[in-house]
């Protein structure tokens, strides 16, 4: 992952700081967002590789977060996040329509 940009968008300081240490220590050059607002942002300015986000955002619906984002660039998104039931059911509906 040697010069991999990669950004996460996490509310969670402990899982932001465990998960930039590791995407350090692979060589990628790593940017945390701890906001959806804070993530858009960074986005635009740094053009990720990668981008690792919680769907669970206190600012914003991270599903549209990453509809926003994948509209603008087609950009590698790894989903972390815990879901219930109900909330899952209906993001795999989501995911099913934009393919």
């Amino acid at each position: 992952m040697d010069g991999l940009q990669v950004l996460l968008i996490i509310d969670d300081r402990g899982t932001l700081e465990i998960l930039s240490d590791l995407f350090a220590a692979t060589g990628a050059r790593v940017s945390a967002a701890s906001s959806g607002e804070q993530g858009l942002h960074c986005f635009h300015v740094l053009h990720p590789d990668l981008v690792v986000m919680d769907l669970k955002l206190g600012d914003v619906d991270g599903r549209q977060l990453y509809a926003q984002m994948r509209s603008l660039r087609d950009v590698k998104v790894i989903i972390l996040t815990v879901l219930g039931e109900e909330y899952r059911s209906a993001w795999g509906q989501c995911l099913s329509e934009a393919d």
